[in-house]
């Protein structure tokens, strides 16, 4: 067997020298391994942090995932109750009902102040509301009255005179199915007031007024008939139209009527 030549010797002596030395040069080049028991390195401790707090909440949704499950049932069961309650509220007729276009006759007792010398009215008035939608409606009254005043040295009544009044009114009713026969409301009209029996002063007098009243169902009457309670404050003011003296009708009037209606269901 042949001799190695010494070239062949130095080439496996190198070849044994590379393999001790190429792990270490490997080894040097990758980060250092922390030792078991201490933190991660702050590049990591969020991702961690994440994953742990995951972990618990998985862990407590799996503990109490019974009680979730009761206490969602509660809600969906109370909504559901809550539901059911408004739509029975809803389909709840009201006491006195009625529909539209009905009417409301009404016989109203006037009392109140007018002009600018302590004057006083007292009269009765027929009322006719006609509740076109459920929010608004028309009317139309005509009044006898009595006006006066209350100076010194002039005797008692002083005046007559008779009214007509055309009138717009919205509704204060609750939304529902069915519409309420009770009703607050708002009024909007004029007036035309005529003296009786006094020849020289103005023969029609104009007054614009705004009103605030309510109309209440107290009794039956019949099938699709009912009666209520009505009443209602006015505040406006007149003046008189052509030739003539003024008279104790003219100024700013106020006035109290009540009264009692007949309504249609």
């Amino acid at each position: 067997m042949p001799l190695s030549s010494p070239f062949t010797r130095a080439a496996g002596t190198l070849a044994l020298v590379l393999a001790f030395v190429s792990p270490s040069r490997a080894s040097a080049q990758q980060p250092p391994i922390p030792p078991t028991g201490e933190p991660p390195p702050p590049e990591a401790r969020a991702q961690e942090e994440a994953a742990i707090t995951y972990q618990t909440q998985q862990a407590y949704l799996q503990a109490h995932q019974e009680e979730f499950r009761r206490q969602a049932e509660a809600e969906v069961e109370s909504a559901r109750n809550a539901a059911w309650q408004e739509r029975g509220r809803k389909l709840t007729p009201p006491a006195y009902g009625t529909r539209v276009p009905r009417p409301t006759l009404s016989v109203l007792g006037t009392l109140g102040a007018v002009g600018e010398e302590n004057g006083w009215l007292i009269g009765v008035s027929g009322l006719v509301d006609v509740r076109i939608h459920r929010w608004w409606g028309l009317s139309t009254s005509g009044s006898y009255m009595t006006v006066g005043t209350s100076q010194p040295g002039v005797p008692g009544p002083v005046l007559r005179a008779v009214t007509s009044e055309v009138s717009g009114f919205a509704t204060l009713a609750k939304s529902g199915l069915f519409i309420d026969a009770d009703r607050m409301m708002l009024r909007v009209g004029h007036q035309l007031a005529f003296p009786v029996g006094a020849p020289n002063v103005k023969r029609v007098y104009l007054g614009p007024y705004l009103g605030v009243g309510g109309s209440f169902a107290v009794g039956q009457l019949g099938r699709k008939t009912y009666w209520a309670f009505v009443y209602e404050s006015k505040i406006g003011y007149r003046w008189g139209l052509g030739p003539g003296d003024d008279s104790l009708l003219q100024g700013v009037i106020v006035d109290f009527n009540v009264g009692v209606g007949l309504g249609f269901q």
